[in-house]
Protein backbone atom coordinates (compact mmCIF):
# COMPACT_ATOMS: atom_id res chain seq x y z
CA UNK A 1 0.00 0.00 0.00
CA UNK A 2 1.25 3.35 -1.01
CA UNK A 3 -0.96 5.72 1.44
CA UNK A 4 0.49 9.57 2.16
CA UNK A 5 0.76 8.54 5.70
CA UNK A 6 2.78 5.63 5.29
CA UNK A 7 5.40 7.34 2.66
CA UNK A 8 4.93 10.72 4.46
CA UNK A 9 4.57 12.74 7.76
CA UNK A 10 1.63 15.50 8.68
CA UNK A 11 3.10 18.39 10.67
CA UNK A 12 -0.09 20.56 12.57
CA UNK A 13 1.94 23.93 12.20
CA UNK A 14 -1.79 26.30 13.08
CA UNK A 15 -4.13 24.50 14.84
CA UNK A 16 -7.92 25.85 14.10
CA UNK A 17 -8.19 29.51 15.33
CA UNK A 18 -10.61 32.26 15.16
CA UNK A 19 -8.50 35.25 14.44
CA UNK A 20 -9.15 38.30 13.40
CA UNK A 21 -6.62 41.95 12.96
CA UNK A 22 -3.71 40.15 12.89
CA UNK A 23 -1.52 37.04 12.94
CA UNK A 24 -2.48 33.29 13.52
CA UNK A 25 -0.43 31.77 15.78
CA UNK A 26 2.17 28.88 13.88
CA UNK A 27 4.66 26.65 14.43
CA UNK A 28 7.79 25.96 12.69
CA UNK A 29 8.29 22.29 11.02
CA UNK A 30 11.47 20.08 11.03
CA UNK A 31 11.93 19.27 7.42
CA UNK A 32 14.81 16.89 8.22
CA UNK A 33 15.00 13.80 6.47
CA UNK A 34 12.58 15.10 3.48
CA UNK A 35 12.77 16.04 -0.15
CA UNK A 36 8.94 17.44 -0.75
CA UNK A 37 7.43 19.96 1.46
CA UNK A 38 3.51 20.74 0.72
CA UNK A 39 1.61 23.93 3.34
CA UNK A 40 -2.02 23.19 3.21
CA UNK A 41 -3.93 26.28 4.61
CA UNK A 42 -7.44 25.53 5.61
CA UNK A 43 -9.99 28.57 5.68
CA UNK A 44 -13.23 28.31 7.60
CA UNK A 45 -16.22 30.90 7.61
CA UNK A 46 -14.33 34.39 6.68
CA UNK A 47 -15.54 38.10 6.84
CA UNK A 48 -11.68 39.24 6.08
CA UNK A 49 -8.53 38.83 4.10
CA UNK A 50 -5.94 36.43 4.69
CA UNK A 51 -2.73 36.54 3.45
CA UNK A 52 -0.24 33.54 3.81
CA UNK A 53 3.58 32.84 2.87
CA UNK A 54 6.78 30.44 3.97
CA UNK A 55 9.72 31.38 5.16
CA UNK A 56 12.56 29.02 6.39
CA UNK A 57 15.78 28.96 8.79
CA UNK A 58 18.55 26.87 9.52
CA UNK A 59 18.05 27.16 13.15
CA UNK A 60 14.85 26.62 15.38
CA UNK A 61 13.40 29.85 16.84
CA UNK A 62 14.82 32.09 15.00
CA UNK A 63 16.63 33.38 11.57
CA UNK A 64 13.25 32.87 9.66
CA UNK A 65 13.09 34.70 5.99
CA UNK A 66 11.03 34.49 3.17
CA UNK A 67 10.78 32.19 0.85
CA UNK A 68 10.31 33.87 -2.70
CA UNK A 69 7.55 32.92 -4.25
CA UNK A 70 6.26 30.80 -1.62
CA UNK A 71 3.11 32.89 -1.03
CA UNK A 72 -0.62 32.54 -1.75
CA UNK A 73 -2.77 34.83 -3.76
CA UNK A 74 -4.92 36.73 -0.86
CA UNK A 75 -7.89 35.22 0.02
CA UNK A 76 -10.83 37.76 0.12
CA UNK A 77 -13.83 37.84 3.06
CA UNK A 78 -16.10 35.45 0.15
CA UNK A 79 -13.46 32.77 -0.30
CA UNK A 80 -15.28 30.72 3.18
CA UNK A 81 -14.27 27.11 3.24
CA UNK A 82 -11.42 27.00 0.87
CA UNK A 83 -8.03 25.41 0.78
CA UNK A 84 -4.83 26.45 -0.83
CA UNK A 85 -1.51 25.00 -1.21
CA UNK A 86 1.95 25.95 -1.67
CA UNK A 87 4.77 23.39 -2.43
CA UNK A 88 8.14 22.92 -1.60
CA UNK A 89 11.10 21.01 -3.37
CA UNK A 90 13.62 21.07 -0.49
CA UNK A 91 16.17 19.19 -2.32
CA UNK A 92 17.74 22.43 -3.24
CA UNK A 93 19.20 24.93 -1.10
CA UNK A 94 16.38 25.20 1.31
CA UNK A 95 17.36 25.32 5.00
CA UNK A 96 16.15 22.78 7.61
CA UNK A 97 13.26 24.59 9.12
CA UNK A 98 9.86 25.73 7.57
CA UNK A 99 7.39 28.57 9.24
CA UNK A 100 4.31 29.94 7.80
CA UNK A 101 2.89 33.41 8.23
CA UNK A 102 -0.75 33.76 8.14
CA UNK A 103 -1.91 37.08 8.35
CA UNK A 104 -5.86 38.34 8.74
CA UNK A 105 -7.02 41.52 7.93
CA UNK A 106 -9.53 43.64 10.14
CA UNK A 107 -13.18 41.93 9.79
CA UNK A 108 -16.47 42.15 11.73
CA UNK A 109 -15.31 38.95 12.87
CA UNK A 110 -12.31 37.57 11.25
CA UNK A 111 -11.13 34.36 9.96
CA UNK A 112 -11.11 30.98 10.70
CA UNK A 113 -7.73 29.41 10.01
CA UNK A 114 -5.75 25.89 10.09
CA UNK A 115 -2.35 24.59 8.79
CA UNK A 116 -0.28 21.53 8.38
CA UNK A 117 2.42 20.97 6.35
CA UNK A 118 2.42 17.75 4.66
CA UNK A 119 6.17 16.11 4.18
CA UNK A 120 7.32 13.32 2.10
CA UNK A 121 9.67 11.60 -0.19
CA UNK A 122 11.51 10.93 2.79
CA UNK A 123 14.58 9.28 3.63
CA UNK A 124 12.50 6.39 5.44
CA UNK A 125 8.89 5.77 5.93
CA UNK A 126 7.26 6.46 9.43
CA UNK A 127 7.19 3.41 11.19
CA UNK A 128 3.65 4.23 13.00
CA UNK A 129 1.03 7.01 13.28
CA UNK A 130 2.80 8.76 15.19
CA UNK A 131 5.68 8.89 13.69
CA UNK A 132 3.31 10.07 10.59
CA UNK A 133 2.31 12.61 12.93
CA UNK A 134 -1.42 11.55 13.22
CA UNK A 135 -3.16 10.45 16.88
CA UNK A 136 -4.39 7.21 14.90
CA UNK A 137 -3.82 5.83 11.45
CA UNK A 138 -6.83 3.61 10.40
CA UNK A 139 -6.16 1.50 6.78
CA UNK A 140 -8.69 0.00 5.10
Amino acid sequence: MHALTENGKVVAVAQPQLKNNGAAVVAECDCSGWNHATFILNLGATDTTVDAKLQESDVSGSGFGDITGAAITQLSGTDDDKAVAIEVDLTGPRKKYLKPVITVGNGSTGAQVAANIVLTRGDKSPANAAAAGLAERVSV
